[in-house]
């Protein structure tokens, strides 16, 4: 007996579980709940890695391996291969004891953080494009992120990311403003707004106003970063008035006067620059040595450092492309998808600029921020996406389990660490088997008992043999019980897809029994 591939019930309700972690996850990270501290990083990665294998679980039930992919994932990838590069080339053989030291002490955390964005990306793409009532989503999220950001520079200890946390803001503006080139309910294509839809659109934007400017007079270094934002709005605005024929004089023209006017008003801030320029290589050193990266240094200094020019390059380059691709494929749109395209534009260079600005890799709610603007970026520019094959998402799991279980024990700037004071390592193991063993169950498109012990099988087998792998580890040592919880870790998965093949079953039965008709006995 074998699960079907239709749509169900069970695959309708993972993907509302899933939803409504996502939506949950933002409001966290909007709302400030999610910090800069590790306890915040703590949080939004293992909600990450929650929520993700669960879309592997629903992903399961439809029988897709396929993920879609933007533009945008591959060279995601780039600046965190670099950073693997490094990390493992640090490693050395002590002779003493005759085990290799694999892990270095770098800041390991940045790939983890830029591996995050990347699993966050794919989420927001693949389920918060499937919801049909956007204009409440990006209402709702517009609101949560500017009126979040606002709280928390205006609060007495902001902290160190105020630049990057006010882009988000005003990214979070961008989004409560999108929702006005969306179609108002079911007006007839061609006729012009009722009287209730012009209001709602002249609140959307007196609220947008209102919110900007709070968040430019809520900190002195929020208008700064506001300054900033100007030259990148104008930026986009220039990139989407090349692309976009509707509304090309429109935003060539306000483009070229809000980019004018940043940068006359950037070059009167004079800012220093940081000592990480004239120390940064081309390919850079996989960390910051024995020094870790302080809260507010910008993005872009952790970028050189740690991935080089090459790997800062790569980053800017995706977003770019990115970008270009989809005003490029929407050229041809309708008018008001032209017009939404361009304001999304200008929240996805706000949302990259975040990342690249004063503490931009510190704050979660940058992270959060970035992966919804750029995961939505094909839906609301509304073109389709390319589709490859899992596997790839199978071997970036893989490099964060590698990472995450030496970086424990030897990184300075482990993330985890925190965690292993309140809890065993072996919870650690748990999480790794049974996300491995998730991964399996999907990718092997496992529709029965006797694929699903298998998998189970070898997923178990290979998170032991990790742990033998240890004994060869100067910073690592094998035990019978990390073991005992990677066969528990594997277990665990096995019962959460009995469940959903149980359920599965029983819908399909309750469906295939015939209907008694009533009709003739009355």
């Amino acid at each position: 007996m074998s699960l079907s591939s239709v749509s169900s019930h069970t695959s309708e309700g993972l993907w509302h579980v899933v939803l409504a972690g996502m939506i949950a996850l933002t409001v966290a990270a909007g709302a400030g709940v999610m910090d800069a501290s590790a306890g915040g990083w703590i949080a939004l990665i293992l909600c990450g890695m929650g929520l993700w294998v669960c879309w592997l679980y629903w992903r399961g039930t439809e029988g897709r391996t396929a993920i879609p992919g933007h533009v945008l994932q591959p060279f995601l990838a780039v600046p965190v291969i670099i950073l693997l590069m490094h990390i493992l080339a640090a490693g050395r053989f002590d002779s003493e004891s005759g085990k290799v030291n694999l892990l270095a002490e770098n800041d390991s955390g940045l790939m983890i953080r830029m591996m995050t964005l990347g699993l966050l990306v794919l989420l927001a793409q693949d389920v918060l494009s499937r919801v049909h009532r956007m204009r409440w989503l990006l209402t709702s999220v517009g609101l949560i992120v500017a009126v979040g950001a606002i709280l928390k520079i205006s609060s007495q200890s902001p902290g160190p990311a105020v630049e990057a946390v006010a882009l988000a803001g005003l990214a979070g503006v961008g989004i409560l403003l999108t929702p006005c080139a969306l179609p108002f309910g079911s007006e007839p294509q061609g006729r012009r707004p009722g009287k209730e839809n012009r209001v709602e659109l002249v609140m959307r934007v007196t609220s947008a106003a209102l919110l900007a400017t709070l968040l430019i007079v809520s900190h002195h270094r929020a208008a700064g970063a506001a300054i900033f934002a100007t030259c990148a709005v104008g930026g986009a605005l220039l990139l989407s008035g090349v692309f976009l024929r509707n509304h090309r004089l429109k935003l060539l023209l306000i483009g070229t006067v809000l980019g004018i006017s940043g940068i006359v008003a950037m070059s009167r801030l004079d800012p220093a620059a940081g000592k990480w320029i004239s120390e940064a290589t081309l390919f850079g050193t996989g960390g910051l040595g024995d020094v870790l990266p302080s809260a507010g240094m910008s993005g872009t200094g952790l970028l050189v450092v740690s991935a080089g020019w090459v790997g800062f390059s790569a980053v800017v380059c995706g977003m770019l492309s990115a970008l270009i691709w989809s005003l490029y494929v929407s050229r041809g749109a309708s008018s008001g998808d032209q017009a939404r395209g361009a304001i999304w534009s200008v929240v996805v260079v706000l949302a990259g600029c975040g990342l690249l600005a004063g503490g931009g890799l510190a704050a979660p709610v940058v992270i959060v921020v970035a992966a919804v603007t750029w995961g939505l970026m094909p839906h609301i520019f509304a073109h389709p996406v390319r589709r490859y094959h899992g596997w790839t998402v199978m071997v970036a799991f893989l490099a964060v389990m590698v990472v995450l279980g030496l970086e424990s024990r030897v990184g300075r700037s482990a993330w985890v660490r925190p965690l292993l004071k309140e809890c065993s390592d072996g919870v650690m193991h748990l999480l790794g088997a049974f996300g491995l063993t998730a991964v399996l169950l999907w990718q092997t498109r496992c529709r029965s008992w006797r694929r699903a012990i298998f998998c189970t099988a070898v997923g178990a087998t290979a998170a032991a043999m990790g742990e033998l792998a240890q004994k060869f580890l100067s910073t690592r040592s094998p035990q019978l019980s990390d073991v005992a919880w990677d066969l528990a870790g594997a277990a665990a998965a096995l019962g959460v897809f009995a469940l959903i093949f149980a359920v599965r079953q029983l819908e399909q039965f309750i469906s295939a029994r015939p209907k008694v008709s009533y009709e003739g006995y009355f």
